[in-house]
């Protein structure tokens, strides 16, 4: 029997949530038709993991129960979530780990990930850069519930902080790059690939939905003596359009009919605003006078609702976006008319003035809506045709699905990498950081030392000693220059080198064994990075390099975070160098030129990914560069790149301002080299919500 694995943080009825319930329901139908499902349980605590396997023992035969949390109990070497600078990242490494250990218990012939907070992030990176381990060749896909980006969008709340930015990457990359898409229905998956630019494979089907009844006609006409009575049924979330209801309610009692009663069900849920509740900011848009006309009844049993919607001649679903709207499919199902949003999860099952009325997302289109209802002469057809919600033909697609054979290269021939290493009296750490590279599962490499001018004799004589122990090697050579920098010396190296891909190396830094094969595999594989880097763990100075005292978990460029804080990589980085025939290290810089190399490939809009796994070690010391020089200049050298990079800053002065201010305090005492470039025609909104900023945050001049 095939097994198919869902990942998941909510699962019904142990949780509450619509993707919990759509993967429960579906595990129902594909385990009495010849397929397991293992259901990955992730974010959950002891007690609603137990609830849930309780339940499935019952109801879902042959079903596989885990949980993340366990499965990586026993591992010491798991990444902790305080070394990630975001927690969803976290999330996603350890869901990727519970994945491998997983497959070393379940023969796993499939895995379906949700789109929202791009939980499968890591794994399917793992997959596309390395393409080798076996759980890699099974299909891996992505359901299509509601990513937070487009859920942020819908609520008018797309946010700028640096962990949503990155969570929203997380969810673009995991679509760009999975298999295929499962899709509720093809205007779903339609609008999902205009709205994210790609180009993928998709299936749908609609999920299965609650028929609360044995379906019918609507339950009755309107009278013209009658009450107007009009439902709402959803969460009380700004994404449901609650808000939109409430004042259409409140157009309608003023302009049509004052003894009208609406009839909002739904839970209400607490924000960050004003108001403590989403009901609270909605009793706040009411008129007193319509405050008994307007009725918020909370959450109820679904057994309930048909009881509801015998009293209301006509219900309203005002989401600003869904995928598929079980709120609306079971209220049609019991045979209530509707007014729905025109929007892609509505298109597929319901026709605008046939069977059902469509409103333009407005407010006031939807008062308008409602008038029409009640005064048109035509009443709507009850559509309740039987929609196709069978999950296992779906499913044996999914299984079936065969990825395109991918090539890997070879650790012999080309390509050659090209190790640099730029040397000023480092003798005490040369040699370490030389084994680490002769230590190399990857065999086609070069390592070039560049003495950029060292002044102690025993750094000179370390030199004269390496030399003479790698005369005889043709892959060591070592080059001297006039003391320049370290942007200096590694421009030296590259000018010289011979390999297709660079790497830099720090004097007194270590790689791991693995890092040339994974590095240059993930380029092979992927001709469109310009470069890869990995997670790093620091150590210090007179330590073993296992002796982990502290992380950086970088993230892919992104070319708005990149101007905010440096985490797009470490200099450390696998260079394609052909790159360095357009940018190059800035020799004008004392510290900071690996950052502004990433500004320069973000402005050219070069493509960065990082490695998940640690394939870097660097070691702490307290005279570094970054201890002695990179950190007291800080905002002196973040404004020097910022000046640099004109064309980057237009793109994404909004977001990087506002980080500065609130982020980077101590860069304002720099305002008047900011400002210089701020003032420009193409700054001066951007420059007048800075001085705003500044005023209200008492900075002066």
């Amino acid at each position: 029997m095939r097994k198919v694995c869902f990942v998941t943080n909510e699962i019904w009825p142990a949780t509450s949530g619509g993707i919990g319930r759509l993967i429960t329901e579906t595990s129902i139908e594909l385990s009495r038709n010849s397929i397991i499902p293992v259901i990955l349980l992730e974010n959950m605590d002891k007690p609603t993991i137990q609830a849930f396997r309780d339940y499935a023992l019952a109801n879902i035969p042959n079903a596989k129960v885990y949980s993340v949390e366990e499965l990586l109990a026993k591992e010491g070497d798991i990444i902790p979530l305080w070394a990630f600078h975001f927690s969803f990242y976290h999330r996603s490494y350890k869901i990727a780990m519970a994945l491998h250990k997983l497959a070393a218990i379940e023969q796993i012939d499939g895995i379906e990930f949700p789109d929202y907070l791009g939980l499968g992030y890591v794994f399917i990176k793992m997959r596309r850069l390395w393409k080798k381990d076996n759980i890699f060749s099974i299909p891996v896909w992505v359901r299509l519930h509601g990513t937070k980006e487009l859920v942020d969008k819908a609520d008018d709340r797309e946010e700028f902080w640096l962990e949503s930015l990155h969570v929203y990457d997380m969810e673009r990359y995991s679509l760009k790059h999975a298999d295929f898409l499962i899709a509720p229905s093809q205007g779903v998956a339609k609008w999902y690939l205009a709205e994210y630019k790609i180009n993928k494979k998709y299936f749908y089907n609609a999920p299965k939905f609650q028929k609360l009844t044995d379906g019918g006609i609507h339950p009755r006409q309107y009278a013209s003596r009658e009450q107007k009575q009009i439902l709402f049924y959803g969460k009380l979330q700004p994404v449901k359009g609650p808000d939109l209801f409430v004042k259409a309610a409140v157009e309608f009692l003023d302009k049509v009919d004052n003894d009208a009663q609406f009839v909002i069900i739904g839970q209400d849920y607490h924000i960050f605003r004003k108001h403590k509740t989403i009901k609270e900011e909605l009793l706040s848009l009411i008129p007193d006078k319509y405050k008994e006309k307007i009725i918020f009844t909370g959450r109820i049993k679904p057994e309930m609702l048909k009881e509801y919607t015998s009293k209301c001649h006509i219900a309203v679903i005002p989401s600003r976006m869904e995928t598929f709207c079980l709120a609306a499919h079971e209220l049609n199902w019991i045979g209530i008319p509707l007014i729905l949003n025109d929007i892609p999860a509505f298109q597929d099952y319901f026709i605008n003035d046939i069977d059902c009325l469509k409103f333009n997302g407005t407010h006031v289109n939807l008062y308008q809506t409602l008038a029409k209802f009640y005064t048109q002469k035509q009443h709507l057809k009850w559509n309740a045709k039987e929609i196709n919600t069978n999950q296992k033909d779906l499913y044996a697609k999914a299984l079936e699905y065969k990825q395109e054979p991918t090539n890997t290269c070879s650790s012999s021939g080309t390509p050659m990498v090209s190790v640099i290493v730029p040397y000023f009296n480092m003798q005490k750490y040369i040699k370490q950081t030389v084994n680490s590279v002769f230590s190399q599962t990857y065999s086609n490499w070069e390592l070039i030392i560049v003495d950029d001018g060292s002044t102690q004799v025993e750094a000179k004589a370390e030199l004269d000693n390496l030399r003479s122990l790698y005369r005889d090697n043709k892959k060591v050579r070592i080059i001297e220059k006039e003391n320049g920098g370290l942007g200096s010396a590694r421009n030296h190296g590259i000018k010289y080198s011979k390999g297709s891909y660079i790497l830099p190396l720090d004097s007194d830094d270590i790689i791991h064994p693995k890092y040339l094969e994974l590095g240059v595999r993930a380029l092979e594989n992927n001709p469109d990075l310009a470069a890869v880097s990995c997670y790093v763990n620091f150590f210090n100075d007179g330590e073993e390099p296992t002796s982990i005292i502290d992380y950086v978990i970088p993230y892919d460029l992104n070319e708005v975070m990149i101007t905010c804080e440096n985490r797009a990589g470490v200099a450390t980085s696998l260079f394609r160098k052909d790159i360095f025939s357009f940018i190059s290290y800035d020799e004008s810089l004392f510290s900071y030129e690996d950052w502004d190399l990433w500004w320069s490939l973000a402005e050219k809009n070069y493509q960065v990914e990082v490695m998940p796994e640690i394939l870097f070690h660097y070691r702490r010391r307290k005279a570094s560069m970054v201890n002695t020089i990179g950190r007291s200049n800080h905002a002196y050298l973040l404004t020097k790149i910022a000046q640099k990079h004109p064309d980057l800053l237009k793109r994404v002065c909004l977001t990087s301002y506002c980080y500065f201010v609130y982020g980077n305090k101590e860069t304002l005492f720099y305002k008047d080299q900011l400002d210089k470039i701020l003032m420009s025609r193409t700054f001066k909104i951007i420059s007048y919500f800075g001085k705003l900023l500044y005023k209200v945050l008492g900075y002066k001049k």
